[in-house]
């Protein structure tokens, strides 16, 4: 392949120093399941070969421009339907799965590229830095492929808790609203998501929550939200429920005799 430039990001290798194999691939998982948000048909698939210890995440429509390597540059700013808006999403995952001892290769196809990350001396500052190495690759294939090698299938089976979409994922009971879904069953009790990923688990709750993006602002962090709106939120799903007969007012009766007034809060029925 020829090194056509390397670019060198202003990252150190300890930024997000409390990160790990989980949080990185969060960020990946993220920034497929938006883009197949964007456009339906750009259908996210992730996949894992055991033997060859290689992750695979693959949107089969979507393709990366050299600006996306800016801190703060992302096209999903402005789209309530989306999860991402700060900008930061790959570059930073690349960085901790570098730190961690994993490769960071992505398949640019429609670029006719492959990127490779890794921390590299800085010319300027004379530190590492995370830095993409941007090669030529004539290919006919589209789409992009991030690949990361050296992955245990122990951290694989970790991302069944990260993602409900994970393949191979169990199916929960749920009640649709236009808000998300309210999961029913007992193993979903206080697990909370935002258009499939989870953030915070809330043992207060009686009820698992899956939010639409539009409904939950996200700290920066992407893993936490604000309690105040999503008691709020959750209080709307409920209301919507019961108007709709999908949920007995039985069960609310009983969550409310139990204490466990944090899904019920601000309901107005």
């Amino acid at each position: 392949m020829k090194n056509n430039k390397a670019i060198e990001l202003t990252i150190t290798p300890n930024y997000v120093s409390d990160w790990d194999f989980c949080d990185a691939v969060r960020e990946l998982i993220q920034n497929g399941i938006d883009q197949e948000t964007l456009d339906s048909e750009n259908t996210f698939d992730i996949s894992y070969d055991e033997e060859e210890k290689t992750l695979q995440l693959c949107s089969p429509k979507s393709s990366l421009e050299i600006n996306t390597l800016l801190l703060g540059c992302s096209t999903k700013t402005d789209n309530s339907d989306t999860v991402g808006q700060f900008g930061e999403g790959y570059k930073i995952a690349a960085l901790v799965l570098n730190r961690i001892g994993k490769t960071f290769t992505v398949y640019n196809n429609s670029k006719n590229e492959i990127w490779i990350s890794s921390f590299e001396k800085s010319k300027v500052f004379g530190e590492p830095v995370l830095t993409f190495k941007i090669f030529d690759n004539i290919t006919e294939n589209e789409g992009l492929i991030i690949e990361i090698e050296n992955v245990e299938s122990e951290e694989y089976k970790e991302l069944f808790n990260v993602w409900l979409d994970m393949p191979g994922s169990e199916q929960h009971e749920k009640i649709e609203t236009t808000y998300g879904w309210i999961f029913t069953d007992k193993d979903m009790q206080g697990k909370v998501f935002v258009n499939g990923l989870a953030i915070e688990s809330k043992s207060d709750k009686h009820f698992g929550y899956n939010f639409k993006p539009k409904y939950i602002t996200l700290e920066r962090d992407r893993k936490s939200c604000n309690s105040w709106d999503m008691s709020r939120v959750t209080a709307d799903m409920i209301c919507e429920a019961l108007n709709s007969g999908t949920l007995n007012i039985k069960e609310v009766i009983k969550i409310a005799k139990e204490g466990r007034f944090s899904d019920i809060n601000n309901l107005q029925y």
